[in-house]
């Protein structure tokens, strides 16, 4: 019997990297900025073999579409775009393999482009052994841009919500309160939540939440372009009612 374990670094609402167990796939990096054209059309996955036996692996492509609030999409992509080598290959007990990769997609694209590779350890033939088999397959976030696509990303609203939060062993789960923002971005280039401080104001009341504790919230934060996106910001001191206005201050650097 085989058994898959995904490790997806895209969450609902966030970007999360997965702890991966001992003795098994290593992947590194799991985000991975290209750009179309120059130095950075050219990246590289570094996978180690942590086995104790030959491991064989294939790395494939997906294009990710992030919704505005919920979990990512995956779709299956033939990844015509990109030149991978080698795309399958075995990789001996503690040895490491780098994998080369390379856009050869447009030059000029109209607007950036979010991919995920799947790095798959392939079923390995046991025989007549009908034990468990645990095969692993690691995520990497890879986006696709240049230097001429921008983002233009606004606040559009902010609303009060209380969501419970996965609670550890032996604890109950803890409501939170907090504003759910929309975050608008009109261009034509990627995004972050992280790269913004977040501004609200309900009648005399005003606070600021700083881009650090907006990455606490979010992770990632990643927005695409054209496209809009819901983060939860927790924020327990928001008052009970009124209008809440929400605005964006950019991050410099």
């Amino acid at each position: 019997m085989q058994v898959w374990i995904r490790s997806l670094i895209a969450g609902a609402g966030a970007l999360l990297v997965a702890t991966m167990p001992a003795s098994a796939l290593l992947v590194q990096p799991m985000i991975i900025n290209m750009s179309t054209t120059g130095a950075g059309a050219t990246a590289t996955l570094t996978i180690v073999n942590d086995r104790n036996r030959p491991d064989t692996i294939e790395v494939t492509v997906n294009k990710l579409t992030l919704p505005e609030d919920g979990a990512p999409v995956l779709t299956p992509d033939k990844g015509d775009d990109f030149l991978i080598f080698p795309p399958t290959v075995t990789i001996a007990p503690g040895k490491t393999q780098i994998v080369r990769i390379r856009w050869i997609g447009s030059p000029a694209l109209a607007a950036s482009q979010l991919y995920m590779f799947s790095t798959n350890e392939l079923p390995v033939d046991q025989g007549k052994d009908s034990g468990v088999q645990v095969i692993y397959a690691v995520q990497s976030l890879v986006t696709v841009t240049s230097h001429e696509l921008k983002p233009a990303t606004t606040a559009k609203e902010a609303v009060r919500i209380t969501r419970t939060a996965p609670a550890g062993p032996n604890q109950k789960p803890r409501p939170t309160k907090g504003v759910l923002v929309t975050f608008v971005n009109a261009g034509n280039g990627l995004d972050y939540a992280t790269k913004h401080n977040v501004h609200l104001t309900v009648g005399a009341w005003s606070k600021t939440i700083e881009s650090t504790d907006v990455s606490a919230a979010v992770g990632l934060g990643l927005i695409g372009a054209d496209s809009t996106r819901k983060f939860f910001l927790p924020l327990e001191d928001l008052p009970p009612s009124g209008d809440i206005a929400v605005s964006l201050e950019d991050v410099k650097g």
